[in-house]
């Protein structure tokens, strides 16, 4: 996730130079630097997670890199790049692969822990837990006035309507619980992080009372 962050950040990228108030890497160290650390925390990726010695270390090599390659966060950095998502669907496929994979490599790494399995449900509940989540983070965006909302870059919350969104909300708590239940041998110490993900900022808290 701090790989993708950091290069995300780059000037061929979206050229921030700030994220949660501090300087971005390649503002701060400059870009060779952003550059060389991005494929340094990829790496260590897969040689923290070999030098486990875990008996299921190998499918979680192929979890992680299914979940950061061509299929996963890097076909939605190029969707970033390359594509202008002027409708929610556009949208949420852009999640689904920037977001989403990551969030689903996080649950199957879990399940990888306990057994030699992954089910392929990880993938729509990483989906549905990268929607929500990036959904929120654009109103909050907004709400905080750290983007306009004529921006160029089309958000949620230029596609959808506070209601809209907590529609959305409802409807995928409602599915990740379900998916909670059927694969979590203790629903009760994961349902609520999974509700904090969905109605965790405060934009949602004022929205809900």
């Amino acid at each position: 996730h701090a790989c993708g962050l950091v290069h995300d950040d780059l000037p061929a990228m979206d050229n921030d130079l700030m994220r949660r108030g501090k300087p971005t890497v390649h503002a701060k160290f400059g870009e060779a630097m952003a550059i060389l650390v991005g494929d340094a925390l990829m790496s260590l990726t897969y040689e923290w997670i070999i030098s486990t010695a875990h008996a299921n270390s190998a499918q979680m090599c192929w979890l992680a890199a299914k979940a950061v390659g061509p299929e996963g966060m890097m076909a939605g950095q190029h969707m970033d790049l390359h594509e202008r998502q002027e409708t929610l669907p556009r949208l949420f496929e852009l999640h689904s692969h920037k977001t989403g994979k990551l969030f689903a490599m996080c649950i199957g790494l879990g399940m990888l822990c306990d057994g030699p399995e992954v089910s392929e449900d990880v993938w729509e509940m990483g989906r549905l837990l990268g929607i929500s989540f990036q959904c929120v983070d654009d109103f909050d965006d907004i709400e905080l006035d750290q983007k306009s909302n004529s921006s160029d870059v089309m958000t949620a919350a230029q596609l959808m309507s506070q209601e809209e969104l907590m529609e959305l909300l409802s409807e995928n708590q409602e599915s990740l619980e379900g998916y909670v239940q059927a694969h979590c041998p203790d629903p009760g110490s994961i349902l609520p992080w999974v509700q904090k993900i969905n109605w965790g900022s405060k934009l949602c808290q004022t929205l809900k009372g």
